[in-house]
């Protein structure tokens, strides 16, 4: 029998749990594979724009790319003079900010942000005595909203809010590998014993293509995605084990495992 040259085939692996745990389970079984573990320790060395990465709000992947100002508007509670605020860019540079005072009690106040796009921006609110902008013995109870210049609302906020709260406003465009982060891709049923489907978060953005691939690299499935009936896949003609699903959306691509059952 003639030598044949080895095949290197590259997976990853992405999160932990059973899945994860029965692809290294069956790694085992192949002849000279290789298995390699790779982490981070911190989130700031696995992500090069730490910015976005802890809000007070759910920031689940939403930005306000096309925003050209943010604006707040800030009703003060009966003790102005406690609360203040700023707002800073990437670099922790204040761009603006102010501190009231005993004049300015039970009052509105509205301002307005110049911001560039591709930037990471914090908005910081401040109550010296603790209480955020509200009640304590009948003080009032204050308010503060942000929004984008076409009043899509960002956060807002009445009351108690402790002595400070943050909120990240991210102006980054969206690239093609926030384009997996931003639909959530999922596969369900997973396990499947016949009919699996794609799970994408918006529909007027499909990917180009799918692909499904056994262990050893070899396709399966290879179809082009023009509606969301394109991302049915049949596997009931499958052996049971373990698949990979391959999204392709322009030269990026990512992929997920499933078990057939």
């Amino acid at each position: 029998m003639k030598d044949r040259p080895i095949k290197t085939i590259q997976w990853g692996i992405i999160g932990l749990g059973k899945i994860a745990h029965k692809f290294a389970q069956d790694i085992l079984t192949v002849p000279d594979a290789q298995l390699y573990a790779v982490a981070s320790r911190s989130q700031n060395n696995a992500d090069q724009r730490p910015c976005n990465d802890t809000d007070s709000e759910s920031f689940d992947g939403v930005n306000y790319a096309s925003a050209l100002t943010i604006n707040l508007t800030l009703n003060t509670d009966s003790y102005a003079k406690e609360t203040s605020w700023e707002f800073k860019d990437s670099n922790n540079t204040i761009l603006d900010g102010y501190s009231y005072n005993p004049s300015d009690n039970n009052k509105t106040f509205d301002y307005s942000f110049d911001v560039i796009p591709n930037e990471c921006y914090t908005f910081t609110i401040f109550d010296s005595f603790g209480d955020g902008l509200c009640c304590a013995n009948n003080n009032g109870e204050g308010s503060y909203e942000l929004r984008t210049d076409n009043n899509t609302i960002i956060t807002n906020y009445t009351g108690d809010f402790g002595s400070e709260r943050s909120t990240t406003i991210s102006t980054t465009t969206l690239g093609i590998s926030n384009y997996f982060v931003t639909n959530k891709f999922s596969l369900f049923p997973n396990p499947t014993s016949a009919d699996l489907k794609i799970k994408v978060r918006t529909i007027n953005d499909l990917p180009d293509s799918i692909l499904v691939f056994n262990m050893l690299g070899q396709t399966m499935i290879s179809k082009k995605v023009s509606t969301t009936e394109d991302l049915n896949i049949n596997t009931s003609h499958f052996s049971e084990g373990m698949y990979f699903v391959k999204i392709v959306k322009d030269n990026a691509s990512v992929a997920l495992p499933f078990i057939k059952k």
